[in-house]
């Protein structure tokens, strides 16, 4: 999530658009495997 977030920050202080979207993707990109590992049940993955 951190990670996410930083990318959000940097991206607010870009001049050029396409590199403030580009950071958006990479974001959301961080935030998708945030959400995957918390959702992960590793009970069920170990048996």
């Amino acid at each position: 999530m951190l990670s996410g977030l930083l990318m959000l920050r940097e991206a607010q202080g870009d001049v050029d658009p396409s590199m403030a979207v580009e950071k958006c993707l990479v974001a959301c990109r961080h935030f998708v495997l945030a959400v995957s590992v918390a959702s992960a049940d590793v009970e069920e993955a170990v048996v």
